[in-house]
C-alpha cells in the first residue's frame, strides 16, 4: 500500500505531460509558434478575410462546413482586393472559443412546443483556434482562425493541430517554437 502513492503520483505527472503533445487532440498551437505563408493571399474587395481549406483558397461560399477550415484576417476594410505577402508571422496569442452556427428559420405560424411534442434538435456549434500574429512587415495581417468541423454540441471538437496542418496545406505552414524559446 505504501508504494501505492509514489506510483499513483507518477502516473499522474506522465498523463499531465502527455497532454502537452502534438498527439493530443486537445493540444493548442504555442504562444511563439510561427505562421509561414509560402504564397500571396489575395483578400477580396468588401472583406476583411481569406479562407483556406486542403491547401487551397476556398470562398466561404465554398467551405465544407464539417471539415477543418482556417482564414487569414487583416484588419482594415476595403472596397479594392488587398494582398497578404509571404511572410513569417509570429503567433502572439492563441485563443480557443466556440461559434454558433445560425441557422434561417421559416415563420412559425403554430407550434407544438407547449404541447411538449418540439421536435427541434439543438443547435449547432464548431469549436475554433485563433491566432494572433505578428509581422513587422504586414502590421495590417491581424489573425489566423481554424474552425473545427460544425457538429451538435455534444460532438463538437475542436480541431486538432494535424487538422490545422491539413487545412493549410502547401498555402502556409504552422511551426512550433524552437525549443527553449
Amino acid at each position: 500500500m505504501k508504494h501505492l502513492l509514489p506510483i499513483l503520483t507518477l502516473t499522474l505527472l506522465a498523463g499531465c505531460q502527455s497532454m502537452q503533445g502534438a498527439d493530443n487532440r486537445y493540444a493548442l498551437p504555442a504562444v511563439g509558434s510561427r505562421i509561414v505563408l509560402h504564397r500571396p493571399l489575395t483578400v477580396p474587395p468588401d472583406a476583411t478575410r481569406v479562407f483556406v481549406q486542403d491547401g487551397k483558397v476556398v470562398r466561404y461560399g465554398n467551405l465544407d462546413l464539417y471539415r477543418t477550415s482556417c482564414s487569414f484576417e487583416i484588419r482594415t476594410l476595403s472596397g479594392k482586393p488587398r494582398s497578404i505577402m509571404p511572410d513569417s508571422f509570429t503567433v502572439t496569442r492563441v485563443i480557443q472559443d466556440t461559434g454558433e452556427v445560425v441557422m434561417r428559420k421559416p415563420v412559425m405560424v403554430a407550434s407544438r412546443r407547449l404541447s411538449g411534442l418540439d421536435s427541434e434538435g439543438p443547435s449547432f456549434i464548431f469549436y475554433k483556434v485563433e491566432m494572433r500574429l505578428k509581422s513587422a512587415k504586414q502590421p495590417n495581417v491581424m489573425r489566423v482562425t481554424c474552425n473545427g468541423a460544425q457538429a451538435e454540441p455534444a460532438n463538437a471538437e475542436p480541431p486538432t493541430l494535424q487538422e490545422i496542418h491539413a487545412a493549410l496545406g502547401g498555402v502556409a505552414t504552422l511551426q512550433a517554437p524552437a525549443p527553449g524559446n
